[in-house]
C-alpha cells in the first residue's frame, strides 16, 4: 500500500518530489509570489528557467519564458535568456534561484547597488550569501565566454547588500510548514488568498464547507476545496485549492496541497499531504498511499465511499432533526411553565 523513504529535501529543496516553490502555500505558489512582487516593483520581463524537465510549471502571469532542462542543457538556456534581454537594451537584470524565502525591500536593494556604482550587488543574511544577485546589463555585455562565466568574474568584486527581515531557508518540509504557520499568525507578509469569513478563518473562491464542518481557526480552506459532513480543519492547518475532504475526515496541524483528494474517516496529524503521498512531520518519513480511495485525486469515483458518505449523511441529518425536535420541545415546555 505504501513506499516509505527518508527525506533528501535538504540537498534538492523538493516537497513531496516537486520544488518547494511550485507548491501552493496560502493559496499561491512562492514562484507566483516572487513574480508578482517584482512586477510591483516595475520588473517588465521575467522568465523561470526549471532545473529538470519534469518541474516545467504553466505560465504564469507576466512570465515570458518557461524553459526546463537538466546539467548542462540548463545553463544553456541560462545563456540564451540573458543573451535575449541583453539584446533588447535591459540596463539591470535580477538574476534569482526560488529557494529560501526572503523578505526585504527590493527597491532598497536596486538604490543601493545603483548609489554605490557596484557591477553586482548580492544579498546576504550575516555571513551567508543568497542566490539573489542585480547585475549591470553592459558588464555582462562585455567580456568572452558564456554569460556565467562573465557573471562569475563579477561575483569577485561584488557589493553585499546585508537584509535583516523574515527569512526561511525552506531545505525541508518542517521549515514548509513553519512558513504556513508563521504566514496564518501574521508572522511574515505572506497573506491567504481569499477572504476572511471570521477572526483567523479564510476562505477562498468557490470553496464548499458543509454545515456540520468545524473549522478552527486560524485555518484555510483554497478556491473551489470542498469539506465535507462532519470534517474538521484544526491546528493551524491549510487545505489549498481543488481539494476534496470527504465525510468524518480530520485534519490537525497539517497541510493538504492542491488537487488533494482525502477519504472518509481519516486523521491527519503533523503531515504534508499531496500528490498521493505523506510526509509526517515528526518523524520525518515519506509515505506514497497507493490506494487512491484514502489519498488520491478529487473527481475520481469513489464508488465504496459514496455509499458510506450517504450513510453519514443520513446519520447527520438524523441527529440534526432530533436536535431540532428536542429544543423545540425545550421551548413548548417553558411557554407552557409561563
Amino acid at each position: 500500500m505504501a513506499n516509505r523513504s527518508r527525506s533528501t529535501t535538504p540537498s534538492s529543496c523538493l516537497l513531496l518530489g516537486k520544488p518547494v516553490a511550485t507548491w501552493d502555500l496560502l493559496g499561491k505558489s512562492l514562484l507566483e509570489r516572487l513574480i508578482t512582487r517584482l512586477q510591483v516593483f516595475g520588473v517588465d520581463r521575467v522568465a523561470a528557467i526549471f532545473e529538470d524537465a519534469l518541474f516545467r510549471s504553466p505560465q504564469l502571469p507576466g512570465q515570458k519564458e518557461n524553459a526546463a532542462a537538466s546539467g548542462s542543457a540548463f545553463w544553456n538556456n541560462w545563456d540564451s535568456v540573458i543573451s535575449e534581454y541583453l539584446q533588447h537594451g535591459m540596463e539591470t537584470l535580477i538574476l534569482t534561484r526560488v529557494g529560501p524565502y526572503a523578505e526585504f525591500d527590493l527597491a532598497d536593494v536596486l538604490r543601493a547597488h545603483h548609489q554605490t556604482g557596484s557591477d553586482l550587488t548580492q544579498v546576504y543574511r550575516g555571513d551567508v550569501p543568497l542566490d539573489l544577485v542585480v547585475v549591470r546589463a553592459s558588464r555582462l555585455r562585455e567580456g568572452e565566454g558564456s554569460y556565467r562565466n562573465r557573471l562569475s568574474n563579477l561575483l569577485r568584486n561584488r557589493h553585499i547588500y546585508s537584509m535583516g527581515g523574515y527569512f526561511n531557508p525552506l531545505s525541508s518540509p518542517l521549515e514548509f510548514r513553519r512558513l504556513v504557520t508563521d504566514a496564518l499568525l501574521g508572522r511574515c507578509s505572506i497573506r491567504p488568498v481569499g477572504r476572511e469569513v471570521e477572526p483567523g478563518i479564510w476562505l477562498g473562491p468557490g470553496a464548499s464547507i458543509d454545515s456540520s464542518a468545524m473549522l478552527e481557526p486560524p485555518v484555510y480552506v483554497g478556491a473551489h476545496s470542498s469539506l465535507g459532513p462532519a470534517c474538521k480543519v484544526l491546528g493551524m492547518s491549510s487545505i489549498e485549492k481543488a481539494c476534496e475532504i470527504d465525510a468524518g475526515t480530520t485534519v490537525e496541524q497539517s497541510c493538504v496541497l492542491e488537487h488533494t483528494y482525502l477519504g472518509m474517516g481519516l486523521h491527519l496529524q503533523h503531515t504534508v499531504a499531496g500528490d498521493g503521498k505523506l510526509f509526517h512531520l515528526e518523524r520525518e518519513i515519506e509515505v506514497e498511499i497507493q490506494d487512491g480511495r484514502l489519498i488520491g485525486r478529487p473527481g475520481i469515483q469513489h464508488n465504496v465511499t459514496r455509499a458510506a458518505r450517504s450513510i453519514v449523511n443520513s446519520v447527520l441529518s438524523t441527529r440534526a432533526a432530533q436536535a431540532a425536535s428536542v429544543n423545540h420541545q425545550i421551548a413548548a415546555e417553558k411557554s407552557h411553565e409561563r
